[in-house]
């Protein structure tokens, strides 16, 4: 498909999906829980009073680079 799209985080048009993958998007992130160890981040991730434990689940934001070339799709529905 062809067209303009719309960036609403820069409030500019770019022509194409590609434009916007290598000029608009820094990256991705995903909010997860995951095992971390206090001693690795010196914190006391579940308040306990020490910063000992092990495996303790901790919410994160994973954060990926958006990778070199135009992973963007597009599809059209009419209404």
């Amino acid at each position: 498909m062809s067209g303009e799209y719309y960036d609403p985080s820069y409030g500019v048009k770019r022509a194409t999906l590609a434009d916007i993958d290598s000029n608009a998007i820094a990256g991705f992130y995903k909010f997860a829980q995951i095992p971390l160890n206090e001693a690795d981040y010196n914190l006391d991730l579940n308040q306990d009073g020490d910063k000992m434990d092990a495996g303790v689940l901790t919410y994160v934001f994973l954060f990926r680079k958006n990778p070199a070339g135009n992973d963007l799709s597009e599809q059209s529905q009419d209404r």
